[in-house]
């Protein structure tokens, strides 16, 4: 069999080469890969756990916590909501806790990952409401294992979109006791701001993803660090606390700018957009198709 090399127009359209949109992702895919590992060097060059992932977080806090279930019933437990109580270093439960979560979640997850959930399931159990309630349920469950999203990130949320989730969750959870006794606002504020750092510091070492992007496979591989969280004390010990200011500008000075920044891959739609932001591999295996193009 003769196999021809393929060449392509600079403004050949992606939908015009051959497996041109499943090239395109195994591409990010590949790469987003590549990203973690070398995130992962740049971290442990400034001396920063890997080897404690996500996952080891949550199944230490569902260990600790009788009335959680295991993170391997995937029917029971919302996996990114959990992470966020360890990112939010809010590893404890009861209103204060939940508050807390509320507005880091809210702050890393963006929309539609939002507080109104109580009030949709209220409305769907009017009279003569349509029946979506198993639809609405459905929607606690963020970003189905499986899915990749290499877009562009959305914004983070706003202080006012986080603090109303923050405080739907302490009047779900805080019986009669008032708010201020709970939970300062200057509390609630400090959790956003701390939010805000956290996603700069994981956009930086994940091409600019963000952490709603991810897979719940992703999310749970993940080393917890990239959180810019570390787990402390004794291996059966509930105990997590902020990686240092110091080590982690230290990791982004080492990865520097080997990322490949994987969103507007994701959104080129020519080959010469993709030549415009240094896509030579990709490119490369474009052109090295090989079609059947035999004379028999």
């Amino acid at each position: 069999m003769v196999k021809k090399r393929m060449t392509y127009n600079d403004y050949t359209p992606i939908e015009d080469i051959p497996n041109g949109h499943m090239d395109r992702l195994y591409f990010l895919l590949d790469e987003s890969a590549a990203n973690l590992e070398r995130s992962k060097q740049a971290l442990e060059d400034a001396g920063i756990d890997t080897s404690y992932t996500v996952k080891d977080a949550l199944n230490l806090f569902f260990d600790t916590h009788d009335e959680l279930q295991a993170i391997d019933d995937a029917t029971l437990r919302n996996e990114f909501h959990d992470t966020m109580h360890i990112v939010a270093l809010a590893h404890y439960t009861g209103p204060h806790a939940e508050a807390l979560t509320g507005v880091v979640e809210q702050t890393l997850l963006r929309e539609p990952y939002n507080g109104d959930i109580d009030a949709k399931l209220a409305k769907a159990r009017e009279p003569g409401a349509p029946p979506i309630r198993g639809f609405i349920i459905s929607t606690r469950h963020f970003n189905p294992e499986g899915q990749q999203d290499f877009s562009a990130p959305a914004p983070i949320a706003s202080l006012q979109s986080a603090l109303e989730l923050g405080y739907h969750r302490l009047d779900l959870t805080r019986g009669k006791a008032p708010r201020e006794e709970i939970i300062s606002e200057d509390e609630m504020i400090a959790a956003y701001e701390r939010a805000e750092e956290i996603n700069d510091f994981f956009h930086s070492m994940m091409g600019e993803r963000a952490p709603y992007q991810l897979s719940q496979k992703e999310l749970i591989e993940l080393p917890l660090a990239l959180f810019g969280v570390q787990k402390t004390g004794a291996s059966n010990e509930l105990a997590f606390e902020d990686i240092p200011e110091e080590k982690k500008q230290t990791a982004i000075a080492k990865l520097g700018n080997e990322n490949t920044i994987l969103h507007p891959v994701q959104s080129a739609r020519i080959v010469y957009e993709l030549r415009t932001i240094g896509m030579e591999t990709i490119l490369s295996n474009l052109e090295t198709s090989e079609p059947d193009l035999s004379l028999g």
